[in-house]
């Protein structure tokens, strides 16, 4: 070696295209961004976040595709979540009216 090659390139620890130019990796910002999340969320949300941090460098158009169909999984699940939520909401609302208390524990205005 004349001592002017590069270091071998970590395709393990730290691919490049999972790494900015300053150093900052996809995985740190994945966990930054999904730390508060669980299950589905966490999972489709680091997805778009890993496809649309690489595609540049990786595998172009076929990564904004992968992003494309995460992130289209993560919609319908809020989706479907705000569905459940609502729909329970309304559960609740229907079935917390006067007429389901015992007389005794409605007040009425006295004059």
């Amino acid at each position: 070696m004349d001592g002017s090659s590069k270091p071998a390139v970590d395709f393990v620890n730290h691919p490049p295209h999972y790494q900015t130019s300053s150093g900052l990796e996809t995985i740190d910002v994945i966990e930054a961004f999904t730390e508060d999340l669980t299950g589905a969320e966490a999972t489709n949300t680091g997805n778009v976040l890993k496809y649309m941090c690489r595609w540049k460098n990786k595998n172009g158009l076929e990564d904004l595709k992968k992003a494309r169909w995460y992130l289209n999984r993560l919609i319908e699940y809020v989706e479907k979540q705000h569905e459940i939520e609502t729909e329970r909401a309304m559960y609740l609302m229907t079935t917390a009216t006067a007429d389901n208390y015992p007389k005794s524990s409605v007040v009425t205005a006295q004059n």
